[in-house]
């Protein structure tokens, strides 16, 4: 049985493309704004690609354009404050113009943090990820799984401790250890609920919610062997969720179930 039609495989493909040039831009740019245009290009293109799966993935998908649409408002709004109080959106020129004790550059913090937390899908602000994997095509799932959450956790290093300054998320403000007890309670909430889980896909989507938190903890915990350890397992879970996913797939292609 194949999960995308053969009439559809060139909208398939070319969403695909559109996805990996949108995540390819927000690795390489050093405009926060230009990071805001390619994050939606991606994300947009991500929504078509989750559509592409069972009979429940248009919700599925709907959920994640809601979802992602407000994060994506709260990371605009955000820089909106930035380009406000330093006339730049150059990354390296606006962490030096910052002044970290004005108002509206820690608003702009607490706004980009929950923005690019919602894409990133930490815990509690996950409620789109295990539908939204599960329903979606397995090749659909074997792409965005392990990429789009983890482009949006560098974006997240990159503009706390490059643009703000570690000394500003983690001392001026505790931003960064709320994302850390976050994280720790998505690390239990999702291994649980990955545990409890009869479907492979969404057992895997579960796992990916506490995977997601590992790397959230390591952010949080922000000292330079933590980072590494973040960094790292960015690297760790593409590959591994990447396979896992594709032989959930397999065995669904070959057997036509993927219950446990």
């Amino acid at each position: 049985r194949q999960e995308i039609p053969l009439r559809q495989h060139h909208l398939f493909y070319a969403a695909l493309m559109l996805c990996l040039c949108g995540l390819l831009g927000i690795a390489i740019t050093g405009d926060i704004f230009n990071a805001f245009v390619f994050l939606e290009i991606s994300s947009l293109s991500a929504y078509t690609l989750v559509s592409s799966g069972d009979e429940r993935a248009g919700v599925a998908a709907f959920r994640y354009l809601i979802l992602g649409t407000i994060g994506a408002s709260f990371y605009l709004l955000g820089l909106g404050f930035l380009y406000s109080v330093t006339g730049t959106l150059n990354m390296a020129d606006m962490a030096m113009r910052l002044d970290p004790a004005a108002v509206p550059v820690r608003l702009a913090a607490v706004m980009i943090t929950v923005g690019i937390g919602l894409k990133m899908a930490i815990f509690p602000m996950h409620r789109w990820l295990p539908d939204a994997y599960t329903h979606a095509s397995s090749t659909a799932t074997a792409l965005i799984a392990p990429i789009m959450t983890k482009v949006s956790a560098y974006v997240l290093i990159r503009i706390l401790f490059f643009v703000f300054g570690t000394s500003m998320v983690s001392i001026d403000l505790p931003i960064a250890q709320a994302i850390m007890w976050l994280s720790v309670a998505g690390v239990l909430v999702g291994s649980t609920m990955a545990i409890a889980q009869t479907d492979l896909k969404r057992m895997l989507a579960y796992s990916s919610v506490a995977q997601v938190a590992y790397i959230g903890v390591g952010i949080g915990l922000a000292t330079p062997l933590a980072l590494a350890g973040a960094l790292l397992h960015v690297i760790n879970h593409a590959t591994m969720k990447c396979c896992l996913f594709l032989v959930v797939g397999a065995v669904e292609l070959q057997t036509g179930n993927r219950k446990l």
